[in-house]
């Protein structure tokens, strides 16, 4: 089978995303009729996706629909297979009695999953549309990030937070999202009200605390740390819903992980389902077309990092294959990722994160306490609330640890206020001192007759005695050699260890008297120190001597040979010049013959 990516399609498959599908057949003030017969008007178009529109929607038939409507109807055509997906999976996971009685059960104040409200078919001409019905939610939290190219560290815990509840819900009910990005988060924002009816701030409340210190001081400190405390107890009484809540939507993509039986699915690569969703943030099980809640938990973790540095390392590379590689290098080599990513400053909490999901098995559920706790640590160690609120006015990045601010240190002026004013009455609010006690050091007396007693300290102290009542009588210099009959070699070996031993372990053959043993304004030190310099000054001279000596023999040697060469070389000339001289011999007769 051919292998293709997400964004190539067999023509009997719906379109991509990248194709435009005109919905101009329906327009504002058009009447649809969903599945239970209910009329719903649509308005003006307020988005476009790649397979249809976004409309205002309203169930109020008789007027137009306002600017303010409370729905929205997203309109595609009979043919996309997304909005299919998305109906299918609101009509299991979007039931309002369903989302109310998980956040019952998890006690949570909000829970990011939009409840279902209708659906149905439409049908123009010969054009046969599908819509779904949804609420309404003020802001885009992409359209957010495009002007401020960056959230700080808060923000973008406080939606991880609400992301991380949406996820265990949806991955409860059998699902994963698998396109988890910042354009597919809305959210509704808090209004905060005045907290007096005429507006002014109250410095704080209750009765005026008592003036028994003479120290003006910590007077000032009583009465604002007093302040501090109630405003803090103000804080913590506000209602449940003051929170910035945000919703994950577009479930076009979203898959079901388990089977028929409720059991995950085991690891399947599957090229027609490889690099599903956005490249950027998709995780390297999804490249691989296989979907677990693990991978949605890495989507996110990808999602933090872009959402703090507005960058990731792979932004730049457009080829899935080559993503695909890129991420799971960096994966593998997770610190030098993140600082690389943060500039050799990175949070914490997010190489516990991504080491955790490193551990974590294919086919496990994943621990959402654990991820949660995670988040809420990192949120208190750099100095923020936990409030469910977003702050996108300062964009500070990261930041830094909040441990040893101002906040901080009024936080624990306002616990030692607590504990002055917790005092009982009648008594001073100054620091008390602590008297410091000065103990007698006894020193102990020596017990002589457990010492002489203690047989151990009887032994110890007869064995050093024999030891040098041995060193003393021992030794090369109290030997008889005579009597031993030696040989010549043992008494060569004897006199040069006396000699040894009578220069102080220096052996004095051909030295001379090069070693001092007094010298005006030395120390002995000072001296032992001159006659080693003395002595290494010796060794390299004799060192020198020796080299001299043997390029000597070595001269005379090439000498003696050049000199049998000559000598050979003459021979061999006189030996050809007695063999070149003929002889020649009379011959002589006799005159007897």
């Amino acid at each position: 089978m051919k292998k293709r990516f997400n964004n190539e399609r067999d023509s009997s498959e719906p379109p991509d995303k990248k194709t435009e599908i005109s919905t101009g057949d329906i327009k504002a003030g058009t009447m649809l009729v969903d599945i239970l017969g209910n009329m719903w008007k649509l308005g003006k178009t307020v988005g476009l996706g790649g397979f249809g529109e976004i409309y205002l929607a309203s169930d109020d038939i008789s007027g137009d629909v306002s600017a303010d409507a409370p729905f929205v109807a997203k309109v595609e055509s009979h043919t996309s297979g997304p909005l299919f997906v998305e109906i299918h999976c609101y009509l299991r996971i979007g039931k309002a009695a369903a989302i109310k009685q998980w956040k019952t059960d998890r006690k949570t104040q909000h829970l990011a999953i939009p409840h279902y409200v209708a659906y149905g078919s439409h049908t123009v001409g010969d054009n046969k549309y599908r819509f779904l019905i949804l609420p309404r939610y003020e802001k885009d939290l992409q359209a957010i990030f495009d002007v401020k190219r960056k959230f700080n560290l808060k923000t973008a815990l406080t939606i991880s937070l609400q992301i991380v509840d949406a996820l265990e819900y949806l991955h409860d009910n059998g699902y994963v999202h698998s396109d988890i990005k910042a354009s597919n988060i809305l959210y509704n924002e808090y209004k905060k009200k005045p907290s007096t009816p005429n507006g002014k701030s109250i410095r704080y409340s209750g009765c005026r605390p008592v003036r028994t210190c003479k120290v003006r001081k910590i007077q000032r400190v009583l009465r604002t740390n007093f302040y501090l405390y109630n405003e803090e107890s103000k804080t913590e009484a506000q209602p449940m819903n003051n929170i910035d809540q945000i919703f994950l939507l577009d479930y076009g993509l979203a898959c079901k992980y388990v089977t028929s039986t409720g059991e995950p699915k085991p690891y399947d690569y599957d090229s027609r389902k490889a690099h599903a969703g956005t490249i950027l943030f998709c995780s390297r099980d999804a490249h691989e077309g296989a979907q677990s809640p693990r991978s949605d938990l890495e989507c996110l973790g990808f999602n933090l990092i872009y959402w703090l540095t507005s960058d990731l390392p792979w932004s730049k590379s457009s080829d899935p294959e080559t993503v695909h590689k890129k991420k799971c290098r960096y994966m593998q080599n997770l610190k030098p990722f993140l600082e690389y990513a943060f500039n050799f400053e990175y949070p914490r909490f997010l190489y516990d994160y991504f080491t955790y999901l490193q551990s974590l098995e294919f086919e496990r559920k994943p621990d959402y306490s654990y991820i949660r706790t995670l988040f809420g640590k990192a949120l208190k160690e750099y100095g923020y609330k936990d409030d469910l609120l977003l702050d996108f006015d300062n964009r500070e990045g990261w930041g830094r640890k909040q441990k040893k601010t101002k906040c901080n240190s009024e936080n624990v002026k306002v616990k030692c206020a607590k504990m002055l004013l917790q005092r009982a009455p009648l008594q001073s609010n100054l620091p008390v001192r602590r008297k410091v006690i000065k103990r007698d050091v006894v020193k102990r007396k020596k017990d002589w007759i457990s010492q002489l007693v203690d047989p151990e300290v009887i032994i110890k102290r007869a064995r050093e005695r024999k030891l040098t009542d041995t060193s003393e009588n021992s030794g090369i210099q109290n030997l008889d050699i005579h009597a031993l009959n030696p040989t010549s070699a043992m008494l060569d070996v004897f006199n040069k260890s006396m000699e040894r031993l009578n220069s102080n372990g220096h052996s004095p053959r051909d030295r001379g008297d090069i070693f001092a043993t007094y010298i005006e304004g030395y120390t002995p030190a000072m001296v032992e120190v001159y006659n080693r310099m003395k002595e290494r000054q010796y060794l390299e001279y004799q060192a020198v001597l020796a080299k001299l000596k043997r390029s000597k023999k070595k001269a005379a040697k090439r000498v003696q040979s050049a000199k049998s060469k000559v000598s050979q070389a003459e021979r061999a000339t006189v030996n050809k010049k007695d063999k070149s001289k003929v002889i020649t011999l009379k011959r002589t007769y006799s005159l007897r013959g």
